[in-house]
């Protein structure tokens, strides 16, 4: 079941990125859904059920579990998988206890949580939007917009500003509500036992954000969304010997807007066997290699399939910390991300 992404905020589930049939092709069936998103989905609303856009994830893997014979698919062999704030989404799905037995695996990448993520944050995010769009966060007031109206308000309270500024990037996304999802994603899987029974595929591209900003700002940012919080749930994971395959994308792009970088997004079309799909010339550059598709595709249909991406890709452990780069020729490294580790996380060799 895949989730899109779209920083919690925007996205389609019809992109044709997004397209079943090489996995089909392979014997995979894909569901990939849509969901309430950004105020609709994620805003606190005094009158409203919190997490809505995670009520519809949840709805969407119980439909499947009850539906998915019919185009056939096994119940019993769901993979959650998703990338960017779809890679958000699945990190969230392992933290909430409502969605337990809905799956038994999950793909989590180049995934982004809010950070922070407790009921707190998500009233003064609330209290934020009432003073800026001068519309009561609340339901009653905001059911008779149109979705022009609710997107405008949406770009009111994402735009520019000192008091915008004092804000994390992601504030209309899954938080920690107390009840659907008992405490923040990060504590969860990283301190708690959420997910500890699901074998877990994790991972980032190279330069996720490094186009965002120059130099040493868009690398910072790439490294503290992401790089970082990878190796800190792996680690976590590996010292309890939880089942965890993580990878790192390393294939640079030729296109002229983000030539030399492995940016984000960039692995997906590589995930899904489309480099033909419209669009992937203008990201990724002319002729990207097909033997790099077929690699990394075949590695997440063995993942679904058989829970194991291949012998080539060996778990990841605090031993030897063994990662699979994926490149024209791919290969698994140990510790690759050494000093990632040792600069956000504290843990040395």
């Amino acid at each position: 079941m895949w989730i899109h992404g779209g920083g919690f905020v925007a996205g389609c589930s019809a992109s044709p990125w997004y397209d079943g049939t090489a996995f089909n092709r392979d014997g995979v069936v894909l569901v990939s859904l849509g969901y309430r998103l950004g105020i609709e989905g994620f805003l606190h609303l005094e009158d409203s059920p919190d997490n809505r856009g995670v009520l519809d994830w949840i709805a969407a893997l119980r439909w499947v579990r009850e539906n998915i014979a019919a185009f056939g698919g096994d119940p019993d062999k769901v993979t959650v998988a998703g990338q960017s704030a779809g890679g958000g989404a699945v990190q969230t799905l392992l933290a909430t206890p409502a969605a337990a037995g809905l799956f038994r695996a999950a793909i989590s990448a180049s995934g982004a949580v809010m950070r922070p993520q407790g009921p707190e944050f998500a009233a003064t995010v609330s209290e934020f939007f009432t003073a800026r769009a001068g519309v009561p966060a609340t339901a009653a007031a905001l059911q008779s917009l149109t979705d022009e109206e609710i997107l405008a308000l949406q770009g009111t309270l994402n735009a520019p500003g000192p008091d915008r500024d004092a804000l994390p990037m992601l504030v209309l996304a899954p938080f920690a509500d107390g009840a659907l999802i008992p405490e923040p994603v990060p504590d969860a899987l990283i301190a708690g036992a959420a997910g500890q029974d699901i074998p877990l595929m994790i991972g980032c591209t190279a330069h996720e954000f490094n186009a965002v900003a120059e130099g040493e700002t868009g690398r910072t940012l790439t490294d503290k969304i992401f790089r970082a919080p990878v190796l800190a749930l792996a680690e976590s994971r590996a010292s309890r010997d939880l089942p965890t395959w993580v990878y790192q994308f390393d294939w640079a792009a030729t296109a002229p807007a983000f030539e030399g970088l492995a940016h984000h997004c960039v692995d997906l079309p590589f995930a899904f066997d489309l480099l033909g799909a419209e669009g992937v010339d203008k990201a990724l550059g002319e002729a990207p290699p097909q033997q790099l598709a077929d690699a990394v595709h075949t590695a997440w249909v063995a993942f679904v399939r058989d829970l194991d991406p291949g012998a080539a890709w060996p778990p990841y452990s605090t031993e030897r910390r063994e990662t699979r780069i994926w490149n024209t020729e791919s290969r698994t490294e140990r510790d690759p991300l050494r000093s990632v580790r040792e600069t956000w996380l504290g843990t040395e060799t």
